[in-house]
C-alpha cells in the first residue's frame, strides 16, 4: 500500500462501517488479499458528487477472478481500503480516474472537489468547471489546492470571476519597481588633525543612464548574470558547465525589480577625478580622512496589477569586488520613508535618502564608480486585502517557481508559476519547463538538437514576434537555473523541471563583436558590442572588466590588489600613462599614483617603491632675452633641488617653430639664435631633471629689422639727391608751352644720372607759387622732404617726381610720409593703375586698383594740418584662395581691409611699362590730379609687407607709433 493510499485511507475511516479485515479467512482466488467470500459479499462506497458535500452512499463488490475489476490501477484490496468502487474506474465521475487521482493528483476518487474551490470556498454557487477532473485535465490547476499559485487569490475567482491578467497557475502578487532618480552622492570629509579649521568636503555627484536595451534588467538579473558570464560561451545552445548556476532564492524575488542603470561618462571621469583630488588633500601633512556620505533618490512604481502600501523600504548599496567581479559585497543600507500607497501602475514621488559610510570604502567607489549598484533589503508590504507580503510569500514561494526571461531588448517576462500540481507516487514532480512557457506563459518556442534540444527560438508578446538565434550578429539564447534543478549535458531544455522554491532565468545573449562580453555587461561598463576595444588602448574589453592585472604588496594599501582599468578610457586615472603602459608597469589604472609617494605614476622612475622621496623640480634661477635686430642673446641658469639629483636637459623653444637642447653647463646657459623675420617672438624655456620633474619659464622678445627683402624703389626725398639747373629760364618739358611752370622729372633731356631735378629749389609759374621744392622732414631737419604745392589755379603745370617703371604685381606695398596742406590729390602709384591717393578734400586716405575686377579701399578719417602720418598700402596673393586682400596702414595699424578681391590671377599689372609717380598722376597732362601735401620716404615693394614690418618702418628714427 502506497504511503498516499495510507494517508487517504485514514482519511475516509469516518465515513461509515469500520474498515474490514484486510486478511479474512477463505479463498483468495486472484489474490489480490481480499477473499472470494467478501468480494462477493461487497462494502459500501459514499460519493460527492455534487460537490456540495451531499454523500451518496452505495453497495459495491468486486470480481474475486479480477485483482482490480475495473482497471483502474488500484487493486480491489486498496479500493477496499480506500472505499472507492472496484467495478467504476472513476469512483466519483469528475474525469479522472481512481487510480491516477491516488498516484497522480492526490486528489479524493470519492469527491467531485477536493480541494472545494468550485463554490469559492463555499461563498458562490457550484461551477463543474473547477471539478477535479477539469481542473487537471482543462484548466492545469491542482485538484487538491484551492489557490494552486498561493498568491491568496483562489482559483475559482482568478478563472471564473477575474480573468485576464489573473491566471491561477500564475501568482499575482504585489510588485514593485524602483528606479534611480537624479544624482547618487558620494561624499569624502578631510579633517584638520589639531581641529583648527573646518573639514574639507570632496563630491561626487553620479548620474546614471538607462538603457533602451536592457531598462528593464533588475540587479538580481545582473548579480545572476555577473557570477555565470565567465563560463557561458558563444554557442548555440548550452551546456552543462556553462550555464548551470546556484542562485540564492529569495523571499522577494519576482515582487520587487530595481532597474539596472550605468553611469554616465562623463559622471564616470568626474568621479574618478575628486578621488584624486580627495587622495591628494587627505595625504598633506596633518591631514586625515574623517568620514564618508552615500545619497541616492529612487522612485517606486507599482509595475503589478495589485494594489500595495508600502513601507520601511531599506535600499541596499552593493559594490562588485574588484578583486573577483562575480562576487558582490554590501556597502550600506538605508532607509526611506515610509507609507507609500500605490495603484496598479503608480509611481510615487522622489524619495531621497543618505547614509553614513568609511571614509575609504566612499573613496574606493569615487575611484570605482561602475562598481556601485543597489538592490532592495528589506520591507513592509500590504496588499490590498491588508496581507502582509512576508506571510504571503512564504504560501506562495512554497508552491511556486521564479520563471525570468530577459528578450535583450527591453521586454522582460518575470512570474511566479504553479509547481505543486502533478505527483507522481505520491511526490510532487515539478512542472516541465517547456508546459510552462507554453502552456502556462503562452510563449511558444523552438528548440534544436546539439546533443540534447536547447532553444533556439521565443515568442516575445511584448514585441509581437519571436526572439531568435542569429537575429543579429553574435546573438544566441542560455538557460541558467538555480541549485537542486537537475540538468545534465543531455537534458533537453523543455524537460528542465521547475519546483517550488526553485528559479530559471532565461537570457538572450549578444556578443557582436566577439571580445567575450556579452551586450548586458557591455551595458553594464558603456562599452561598444560592436567594438572589441572600445577605446582602442590595445587592451580588449574582456581583458580589462574580467581578467586585468595584479599590483604587488609594496606595504600600500589596499595592495597586494587585482585591479581592472575602465574600459572606455586609454588612461583610466589620467596619470599621463596609458592603460597598456600601467599593466606593463605593474600599476594600478586607477590610481595615479600607484605607491602614494605623490609623484604621478608616469613621472615616478620607480612607480612601485613607496620609499623614493618625493621629487622636486628644477629651479630655474635666470633667464634673460636679449635682441639686437634680427638676432637674440639667451642667458639662463638652472639648478637642481634634490640630492641626490641632477638636471639632464635644458630645452629652448625659439617661438619660430625651432628648439635647442643643452646637456651641460646648466648654471652658465649662453645661447644666440638669429629669426627669419622681424616680429614678436614668445621663448620656452624648460628644464627637466632626471625623474621627470619639469619646470617652465617664458620671455617674449620683440625682434625688429628694417624690410629690405623685396625693396625695388626708395625716395628719401632728401635735398642732396635733387640737382637744381643753374638758369632761371627753367627747364620745361617738350610740350609744356609758354608760361609753363617748372617741372620735377625723373632726368631732363639728356641726363642719364637718375638724380632728381629741380629748378633753383623754387617751381616757378610768375605767380611765384606752385611746382615742387625741398622742406623740413618730421623730425624737422631741413631740406629733407619735398613740398608738391597743388595752389588749385588754372592755369598751372604742378609737379611731380617720375620714377622709371617699376615691374610689380599681384603682391606688393607702398609707403610713403604724409603731412596734409589742405589739398587732395595723388600721392604714389602707377601711371594709369594702383596708386595711393588723399581723398578730396584731404578727408582722408585711400587706395585704388583699377581695371577688371578693380578695388578702392579708405580710410575716411580726416587728416589734420601740420601733421606728419605714416601710411602704408599693401596687397596680398593668396594663390591657395585665388584672390587678393588689400590693406591700408595709418601710423602701423590696419585702417582698412578688402578681402576676397582681384580674381584668380591676383592683380596684374597692365603696363608695367608705365612710371612711377610721386605728387601728380600723369607725367605730362598739365593738371591731373596733383596734390597740395609734404611727402618723404616714399618706398616700394614687390611684396605684401607684414604688420611687425610696417611698425618697424614707423618707429625709424625713434619715433613711436600708436599702439593697435
Amino acid at each position: 500500500m502506497s504511503t498516499t493510499a495510507a494517508i487517504l485511507l485514514v482519511m475516509f475511516a469516518g465515513c461509515g462501517e469500520p474498515p474490514l479485515d484486510p486478511t479474512p479467512a477463505g479463498t483468495d482466488t486472484d489474490g489480490d488479499g481480499i477473499s472470494d467470500m467478501d468480494e462477493i459479499a461487497g462494502w459500501t462506497v459514499f460519493v460527492d458528487q455534487s460537490g456540495q458535500g451531499d454523500l451518496v452512499e452505495r453497495a459495491v463488490s468486486s470480481d474475486p477472478n479480477n485483482a482490480d475489476t475495473d482497471g483502474d490501477g488500484l487493486s480491489d484490496s486498496t479500493e477496499r481500503d480506500l472505499r472507492t468502487d472496484p467495478t467504476s474506474s472513476d469512483t466519483d465521475n469528475d474525469g479522472l480516474e481512481d487510480g491516477s487521482e491516488i498516484n497522480d493528483w492526490g486528489s479524493s476518487p470519492t469527491s467531485v472537489d477536493s480541494d472545494g474551490d468550485a463554490t469559492d470556498l463555499g461563498t458562490k454557487p457550484i461551477n463543474s468547471a473547477l471539478f477535479d477532473g477539469n481542473e487537471a485535465n482543462t484548466l492545469g490547476t491542482s485538484p487538491t489546492l484551492a489557490d494552486t499559485d498561493g498568491d491568496k487569490i483562489t482559483d475559482f475567482v482568478e478563472i471564473l470571476e477575474r480573468g485576464n491578467e489573473f491566471h491561477p497557475l500564475i501568482a499575482n502578487l504585489p510588485q514593485m519597481e524602483l528606479k534611480y532618480e537624479g544624482q547618487t552622492d558620494l561624499r569624502v570629509n578631510i579633517s584638520y588633525d589639531d581641529g583648527s579649521q573646518a573639514s574639507e568636503t570632496h563630491e561626487a555627484g553620479l548620474s546614471w543612464e538607462e538603457s533602451a536595451t536592457f531598462s528593464a534588467s533588475s540587479t538580481a538579473s545582473v548579480k545572476v548574470w555577473a557570477e555565470v558570464s565567465g563560463k557561458v560561451t558563444a554557442e548555440a545552445g548550452y551546456s552543462v558547465d556553462s550555464n548551470k548556476v546556484g542562485v540564492e532564492a529569495e523571499a522577494k524575488a519576482g515582487v520587487s525589480a530595481e532597474l539596472s542603470l550605468t553611469l554616465a561618462a562623463s559622471a564616470t571621469q568626474t568621479s574618478q577625478e575628486s578621488y584624486q583630488q580627495a587622495v591628494q588633500t587627505s595625504r598633506e601633512q596633518g591631514r586625515s580622512l574623517e568620514s564618508g556620505t552615500l545619497g541616492i533618490g529612487i522612485t517606486v512604481r507599482n509595475a503589478g496589477d495589485v494594489s500595495f502600501n508600502l513601507s520601511d523600504l531599506a535600499i541596499t548599496a552593493i559594490r562588485r569586488n574588484l578583486d573577483d567581479p562575480t562576487r558582490f559585497s554590501t556597502v550600506a543600507t538605508l532607509s526611506l520613508p515610509a507609507g507609500i500607497v500605490l495603484g496598479p501602475g503608480d509611481i510615487s514621488g522622489l524619495l531621497r535618502a543618505e547614509v553614513a559610510i568609511p571614509a575609504n570604502v566612499a573613496l574606493e567607489l569615487m575611484a570605482n564608480p561602475q562598481t556601485l549598484a543597489f538592490e532592495t533589503g528589506t520591507f513592509d508590504l500590504l496588499d490590498d486585502e491588508d496581507r502582509n507580503f512576508a506571510f504571503l510569500s512564504e504560501v506562495t514561494n512554497s508552491q511556486t517557481g521564479l520563471v525570468t526571461i530577459e528578450y535583450g531588448n527591453g521586454n522582460v517576462v518575470r512570474k511566479r508559476v504553479a509547481t505543486n500540481v502533478r505527483r507522481v507516487g505520491g511526490q510532487i514532480v515539478g512542472v516541465p519547463l517547456g508546459e510552462v512557457l507554453t502552456d502556462i506563459l503562452g510563449l511558444p518556442f523552438e528548440t534544436a538538437n546539439v546533443g540534447g534540444n536547447v532553444l533556439t527560438s521565443l515568442l516575445d508578446q511584448q514585441a509581437g514576434a519571436p526572439v531568435a538565434n542569429g537575429d543579429s550578429p553574435g546573438t544566441f539564447w542560455t538557460v541558467l537555473v538555480s541549485n537542486g534543478i537537475a540538468f545534465t549535458d543531455g537534458t533537453n531544455v523543455e524537460d528542465i523541471v521547475l519546483k517550488a522554491g526553485e528559479e530559471i532565468y532565461l537570457f538572450y545573449l549578444r556578443d557582436q563583436d566577439g571580445d567575450g562580453l556579452y551586450a548586458r555587461e557591455e551595458f553594464t561598463y558603456r562599452t561598444d558590442d560592436t567594438m572589441a576595444d572600445t577605446d582602442g588602448d590595445g587592451i580588449s574589453d574582456y581583458d580589462e572588466v574580467r581578467v586585468g592585472w595584479s599590483v604587488m604588496d609594496m606595504g600600500v594599501a589596499p595592495y597586494p590588489q587585482r585591479v581592472y582599468p575602465d574600459p572606455t578610457r586609454t588612461d583610466t586615472d589620467g596619470d599621463g600613462l596609458s592603460d597598456a603602459d600601467e599593466m606593463a608597469a605593474g600599476t594600478d589604472p586607477r590610481n595615479a599614483d600607484t605607491d602614494g609617494e605623490g609623484i604621478l605614476d608616469s613621472q615616478d622612475p620607480d612607480p612601485l617603491d613607496p620609499l623614493v622621496p618625493v621629487n622636486q623640480a628644477p629651479v630655474i634661477d635666470a633667464f634673460d632675452v636679449t635682441p639686437s635686430g634680427l638676432m637674440v642673446t639667451l642667458t639662463a641658469a638652472v639648478s637642481e633641488p634634490d640630492v641626490p639629483g641632477a638636471i639632464v636637459e635644458v630645452l629652448v623653444q625659439w617661438g619660430d617653430g625651432t628648439q635647442e637642447a643643452v646637456t651641460t653647463n646648466f648654471v652658465n646657459i649662453s645661447l644666440t639664435h638669429d629669426y627669419p623675420a622681424s616680429g614678436q617672438y614668445t621663448v620656452t624655456l624648460t628644464a627637466t631633471d632626471n625623474r621627470n620633474g619639469t619646470t617652465s619659464d617664458t620671455r617674449g622678445v620683440d625682434v625688429t629689422s628694417f624690410p629690405l627683402d623685396g625693396l625695388i624703389a626708395e625716395y628719401l626725398m632728401n635735398a642732396a639727391d635733387v640737382y637744381y639747373y643753374p638758369t632761371n629760364g627753367g627747364y620745361y618739358t617738350p610740350d609744356a608751352g609758354p608760361g609753363a611752370t617748372a617741372r620735377v622729372d625723373g632726368d631732363p633731356p639728356g641726363a642719364t644720372d637718375g638724380r632728381i631735378y629741380l629748378w633753383n629749389n623754387v617751381a616757378w609759374n610768375g605767380f611765384g607759387d606752385g611746382g615742387v621744392w625741398t622742406t623740413a622732414d618730421r623730425f624737422g631737419f631741413g631740406g629733407s622732404a619735398f613740398f608738391f604745392n597743388d595752389t588749385n589755379s588754372p592755369d598751372q603745370q604742378y609737379g611731380n617726381v617720375t620714377i622709371p617703371h617699376l615691374n610689380f604685381e599681384q603682391s606688393f606695398s607702398f609707403a610713403v610720409w604724409v603731412r596734409e596742406d589742405g589739398m587732395g590729390g595723388w600721392l604714389v602709384g602707377q601711371e594709369g593703375w594702383a596708386a595711393l591717393e588723399l581723398t578730396t578734400n584731404a578727408a582722408g586716405i585711400k587706395f585704388s586698383i583699377p581695371g577688371a575686377g578693380g578695388v578702392t579701399v579708405t580710410d575716411p578719417t580726416p587728416l589734420a594740418q601740420d601733421t606728419w602720418h605714416f601710411f602704408v598700402a599693401t596687397v596680398f596673393y593668396d594663390g591657395a584662395s585665388s584672390s587678393s586682400t588689400v590693406r591700408i596702414f595709418r601710423d602701423g595699424n590696419v585702417v582698412a581691409t578688402q578681402a576676397g578681391v582681384g580674381g584668380s590671377m591676383g592683380y596684374l599689372n597692365p603696363n608695367p611699362a608705365m612710371p612711377l609717380l610721386i605728387g601728380e598722376a600723369s607725367a605730362e597732362a598739365a593738371t591731373f590730379n596733383p596734390v597740395r601735401a609734404h611727402i618723404d620716404d616714399v618706398r616700394v615693394w614687390n611684396r605684401a609687407l607684414s604688420t611687425a614690418e610696417i611698425r618697424v618702418l614707423c618707429e625709424v628714427g625713434g619715433r613711436s607709433c600708436p599702439a593697435g
